[in-house]
């Protein structure tokens, strides 16, 4: 049996030898446990992903998850790139990752997500409006309200996107939970 060369898509041995390390796995549970040995360093040479990141061979999906959680404009600059990725996975990680951000770019990115084709990105940035309220969103977020492939088979985002217009358009409350005058 030939077993393939490693890859090297950033040049940097440890963070290229974790990377090759996921297709190892020989469980979800094993793939989980070498994504969180991925996390450090994928946030200690994010400079060096920056670079590497549009290399059709590099693998887009673990290092965006690997971010979830991290804040800093290096890593909102990947996720920003990612969420314009072909594959719907590598985008939904960067969407992930993006709605743990609270910033005016990576908020802005997550409303133009708001039109992506695939149901997980879009469901994350649907959920990420009812915490972050933007005003750009309202038009979007009325798209998919009304849109009766959505409330067919996705209702939960309908749901969502209900919840989060309510929001924003109340000031941060929904309706029913503002008291009434007396």
């Amino acid at each position: 049996m030939m077993t393939s060369k490693p890859q090297r898509f950033t040049g940097i041995a440890e963070l290229d030898d974790a990377l090759n390390s996921l297709g190892t796995a020989t469980s979800r549970d094993h793939y989980h446990e070498l994504l969180g040995e991925l996390r450090p360093l994928v946030v200690t040479h994010l400079d060096a992903i920056v670079e590497s990141f549009d290399n059709v061979d590099f693998p887009r999906f673990p290092v965006l998850w690997s971010l979830i959680g991290v804040t800093s404009s290096d890593a909102i600059t990947v996720m920003s790139r990612g969420i314009a990725d072909p594959d719907k996975y590598a985008r939904w990680a960067a969407s992930e990752a993006l709605a743990k951000c609270d910033t005016p770019e990576s908020t802005d990115v997550l409303v133009n997500a708001l039109r992506d084709r695939s149901s997980l990105v879009k469901g994350v940035a649907v959920t990420a409006m009812k915490r972050l309220r933007p005003l750009s969103a309202l038009p979007q977020l009325r798209k998919i309200a009304g849109s009766r492939f959505q409330q067919t088979h996705s209702p939960g985002t309908v749901t969502a996107a209900l919840t989060a217009i309510e929001l924003i358009e109340n000031g941060g409350e929904p309706s029913d939970a503002r008291e009434s005058p007396s």
